[in-house]
């Protein structure tokens, strides 16, 4: 940790633990703001009561494919950082070089936080289906920086490439197409049904 820290340059102002630049806690600060007031306003839970499951519990390759997703987008980019932080001198390219991947990762662990959280707080489907959607978003800015460091080595290149594309996928042809429009037909579903029994 006081290696990350000696990385930080003067003009550059990172996070209270030293190492999230700040303006990614604002971002994670605002969003969180934002989904509280969409589950409540927006789309409030319509079953009291507890927790909805989710929407594809148990599913054995959704379950492999969250695993990898954790690997490539979390673990690995974790461990590249720890590496250089010990194994490279502190100075303004190595931290113009990991300041996008600790930001990304930053935000996924701000994600799975979010997404407990949304669910352990009883969120409606579609509320709990923004909170993907929105970090995979902003977390594409941060990738798309990633790869395009000058500073870049052949591992974190690929590492980089392969965020992207894992990410987009996630993003263009799962949550947006897949995931948050069955969301919705089950919430709009059981509006349906309580409307009529009521």
């Amino acid at each position: 940790m006081d290696k990350l820290e000696e990385m930080v340059p003067g003009n550059t102002q990172f996070g209270a633990i030293g190492v999230v630049p700040t303006q990614s806690i604002v971002v994670v600060a605002a969003m969180t703001l934002y989904l509280y007031a969409i589950s409540k306003w927006v789309f409030p839970p319509i079953i009291r009561g507890g927790p909805i499951p989710p929407v594809y519990e148990g599913n054995r390759l959704l379950k492999v494919y969250v695993t990898v997703a954790g690997f490539v987008g979390l673990y690995i980019p974790i461990a590249y950082i720890v590496w250089c932080a010990c194994s490279h001198t502190a100075g303004e390219e190595l931290v113009s070089h990991l300041e996008p991947m600790i930001s990304h990762t930053f935000l996924l662990g701000a994600q799975v936080v979010a997404e407990r959280v949304s669910f352990s707080c009883s969120f409606s489907l579609p509320a709990r289906a923004l909170v993907p959607i929105f970090y995979n978003t902003l977390r594409l800015y941060d990738i798309w920086a990633w790869l395009h460091s000058p500073h870049h080595t052949s591992f974190s290149l690929s590492l980089a490439l392969s965020n992207l594309i894992l990410w987009s996928f996630n993003l263009f042809c799962f949550l947006i197409p897949i995931y948050l429009p069955t969301c919705l037909h089950i919430y709009y579903s059981q509006a349906f049904k309580n409307t009529h029994h009521s």
